[in-house]
């Protein structure tokens, strides 16, 4: 013990001899980076339920990596929101089998499945965090991570408004945590925004062409080839036609049918035609990629809502996550017609639903009233 005491001084010495040879401007710097530290510690746990515990944890998460640093206390804080999502889909899980209620059957799921969603998108922002620090500061890293903060502040909400029309007693037993998990991501937002400066933007091109667009880091070389591919070019795993002239009838079946944790891109080549379905892909179903015949040809029209006892969240048309890739020629993602428009908003439904940041679309259109497409 003495031995290690005697090293840890010497280690220090010279920062001292530093300090006496510019004391005002050592001290100055010091005193800085101390109130920077108590100013992050106090915003990551601002108006959380217990803000001793909060700064207790994230304090003992950084003396565990032996850094106190603002890059280091975010990602700490990151950390612990994880942790207390991890909590809270425990919380949420057990409902899953106390409710007779459909609609709220429905919403606990759909809980489970966005805080898991949350869960990811945290992940994806601490890799973000990490490959900045490294000294990676491309056009695109910093809008990644507030990206996936941003994602995730948004799905905690969407799991509150699926107990619209149910009789609360889950909801209320739930909302504290959902809560807590929404401010923690909201205060590393704000944490991250206040120590670094607006992202780099790339420069704007109106007059690009389709072989100038510049795509985000994950689309690969081949990926890209794809995209400026007609459908004929394309290597199509598996073919839909609504007249029967494939191998599946509905978009559905063929999603259903497409291998789990895909390696590579499978491609699902949607012939023209009218496709009455939602078409929901898990996280699962990864590195897949549709392909229509044009806009207005190939039209997927769904006609869930929220009167039928549908979650909001279950009403989109189409809605994917993690690497699913839709691009190219996908068209008119319709929400189905206007019935029960007039119900005070309460026949709402959703078009389309993105889940990640690795999704993307191309010549698609939406089409619906506006309550009818968020």
């Amino acid at each position: 013990m003495a031995l290690a005491k005697f090293m840890f001084i010497c280690i220090l010495l010279p920062t001292a001899l530093e300090a006496l040879s510019s004391p005002s401007t050592t001290s100055t710097t010091f005193n800085e980076d101390i109130q920077t530290t108590e100013i992050l510690l106090k915003q990551a746990c601002f108006n959380t339920i217990d803000p001793n515990s909060c700064v207790a944890n994230i304090q003992t998460e950084c003396e565990r990596k032996g850094q106190t640093n603002p890059i280091s206390i975010i990602h700490s804080a990151v950390k612990a929101t994880m942790e207390e999502v991890q909590r809270t889909i425990e919380l949420v899980s057990r409902f899953t089998l106390l409710s007779n209620n459909l609609r709220e059957q429905i919403a606990v799921e759909d809980c489970k499945e966005l805080l898991d969603y949350s869960m990811d998108e945290l992940g994806g922002a601490m890799l973000e965090m990490e490959k900045i620090r490294s000294g990676s500061r491309s056009i695109h890293r910093e809008g990644n991570l507030q990206a996936w903060l941003s994602a995730a502040l948004s799905n905690q909400d969407t799991c509150m408004e699926g107990f619209e029309g149910t009789d609360g007693r889950v909801m209320n037993s739930i909302k504290g945590s959902l809560h807590q998990v929404t401010q923690l991501v909201s205060n590393v937002l704000a944490m991250y925004s206040s120590i670094h400066s607006t992202p780099m933007r790339p420069t704007e091109n109106a007059t690009a062409s389709d072989k100038d667009i510049e795509f985000p880091p994950w689309v690969s070389t081949q990926d890209q080839d794809l995209v400026h591919a007609t459908p004929s070019q394309m290597p199509v795993d598996a073919v839909v036609a609504a007249d029967g002239t494939g191998r599946y009838r509905s978009i559905v079946e063929a999603v259903n049918e497409s291998p789990d944790h895909s390696a590579r891109r499978y491609v699902i080549y949607v012939k023209k035609g009218l496709y009455n379905e939602n078409v929901q892909l898990k996280k699962k179903k990864m590195n897949i990629m549709l392909v229509g015949d044009g806009m207005g040809k190939t039209v997927v029209s769904g006609s869930r809502n929220f009167l039928q006892g549908w979650t909001t969240f279950r009403t989109a048309t189409f809605g994917c996550v993690d690497t699913f890739v839709e691009f190219a020629v996908w068209n008119n993602i319709s929400s189905g017609t206007d019935m029960d428009q007039d119900n005070q908003g309460l026949a709402r439904r959703a078009s389309l639903r993105f889940a990640n940041s690795s999704t993307g679309s191309r010549g698609c259109r939406l089409q619906g009233s506006p309550s009818q497409v968020d």
